[in-house]
């Protein structure tokens, strides 16, 4: 994981309530070095900048090199000193934070503050600076998961830049957006995709000898409840799978997106869901049917929540009870299964012709949010909506999950339908609709959400 490096000044102006300013600033820096310590490098400016140390503050900044500036507006400040600062540090994007007025009112305006951030926002927009404004004592909740959902969405962009994917073959015949724009990616996100051949992990996959592959299998026998699949099909799982862990750590790749038909059924006689969700289970994010564009959404809600993500289909709707159901045949993470008395390995419910290894359960409830990164006339886009997955009582041969919505789930069919967004979906056990938003407009991508 990168750290984020952020660079922290107050900025201040004499005539009005310095000592005051200058509390309230000492206050926002404790909440900063306290929340989010984690995984953020900090460069702060004890002292408020007032007047000619401005160009020491930035002589520190630079030597940071930092990927965030938050500005906070302590008092009223001359403006001058903003345009300098953005100047100096270009390309990053800024947090301008204001105070309200002290609650014991007097007969003198204390902090003026808004008016400060107000004079540097109108600066902001016209120098074409990417920022964010908020407004608010440091100990307010409201104020603090928007200061949170910035930065993690500076925090995001950073850990998409420089990832590595892999497409394994191709996209599957007929699917023709499930390829993107190589160097638009590379530009817009920072992520490199390479190739690998299926022939290649045809023979990466056989050259996998020893004990590895019975203390594997052994593994996988236990990571479902029941198994109705052969032994056969199992150790073809379980040698595909070594050898792509295996890539991933020779080649530093953070993701795969597979083509999983109809080679593998016609030259290897097997049906790959199962390596899907082994790698998924353990945060290798994987899409099938060679979806680049659905991985790189999974890298995304991946990076940000640290959990295991689901690549669905969108299958039905129940209009009487606003609730979406997604599914696909065989490939999500076994560690999503509602109740793991429910997990198998089985035939592939699709391909059949005792052809394995697919898993089969309900995926589990909870908050949800569904995200697609979508290419659309040289541009991206992203679309997401928030909901709450509810038990399934019917599993189709899969994995299915029912998702209570937010919103009116035909408006969500009708934004999907006429706004061309492709048919594989990512899906994540929490909401993060703020961040998402907040990402797509660091990167300057088109929302499309409700």
């Amino acid at each position: 994981m990168k750290k984020l490096k952020i660079g922290v000044v107050g900025l201040a102006y004499p005539t009005f309530n310095y000592q005051l300013g200058q509390e309230l600033y000492e206050k926002a820096v404790k909440l900063l070095e306290k929340d989010y310590i984690d995984y953020i490098d900090y460069y702060i400016e004890r002292e408020l900048i007032l007047g000619n140390n401005c160009d020491e503050t930035l002589n520190r900044l630079n030597k940071g090199k930092i990927d965030l500036l938050i500005v906070i507006n302590a008092t009223f400040s001359y403006g001058g000193h903003i345009i300098k600062l953005v100047k100096e540090l270009p390309d990053i994007p800024v947090i301008q934070w204001a105070f309200p007025e002290p609650n014991d009112k007097s007969d003198r305006l204390q902090l003026n503050s808004f008016c400060g951030a107000n004079v540097n926002t109108s600066f902001l927009k016209r120098l074409g600076v990417k920022y964010k404004f908020i407004y608010g004592r440091p100990e307010e909740k409201a104020l603090q998961r928007e200061l949170k959902s910035f930065i993690k969405a500076v925090w995001l962009r950073k850990q998409m830049n420089n990832t590595k994917l892999c497409l394994v073959g191709n996209r599957v015949p007929g699917f023709y957006l499930s390829n993107l724009n190589e160097l638009l990616l590379r530009k817009e996100i920072g992520s490199e995709l390479i190739h690998l051949s299926l022939s290649t992990l045809f023979k990466g996959a056989e050259s996998q000898v020893g004990q590895k592959i019975e203390r594997e299998m052994v593994r996988m026998k236990e990571e479902v409840t029941v198994i109705t699949t052969t032994d056969e099909m199992l150790e073809k799982a379980v040698r595909i799978y070594l050898y792509l862990k295996k890539l991933k750590e020779e080649k530093s790749i953070d993701g795969f997106s597979i083509k999983c038909w109809p080679e593998l059924q016609a030259e290897y006689n097997f049906a790959i869901c199962a390596v899907v969700s082994k790698l998924n289970a353990e945060n290798v994010v994987t899409s099938c049917e060679g979806d680049v564009p659905g991985l790189v959404t999974m890298l995304l809600l991946n990076k940000l929540t640290n959990r295991s993500i689901a690549f669905l289909d969108l299958v039905n709707a129940d209009r009487k009870v606003n609730v979406l159901e997604a599914w696909h045949c065989g490939g999500v993470a076994y560690n999503l299964a509602d109740n793991h008395c429910s997990t198998s390995y089985c035939e592939h419910p699709t391909i059949r012709h005792e052809v394995g290894v697919a898993v089969d359960f309900p995926i589990k409830s909870g908050p949800v949010t569904i995200a697609k990164l979508s290419e659309y006339k040289g541009e991206f886009r992203l679309f997401f909506i928030e909901g709450n997955a509810e038990k399934v009582h019917l599993n189709y041969a899969g994995n299915t999950i029912r998702v209570k919505l937010k919103t009116d789930v035909r408006e969500v069919m009708n934004i999907i339908a006429y706004e061309g967004i492709e048919h594989h979906f990512a899906l994540v056990h929490d909401h993060i609709g703020d961040v998402l938003k907040t990402y797509a407009c660091l990167c300057g991508f088109k929302i499309i959400t409700i």
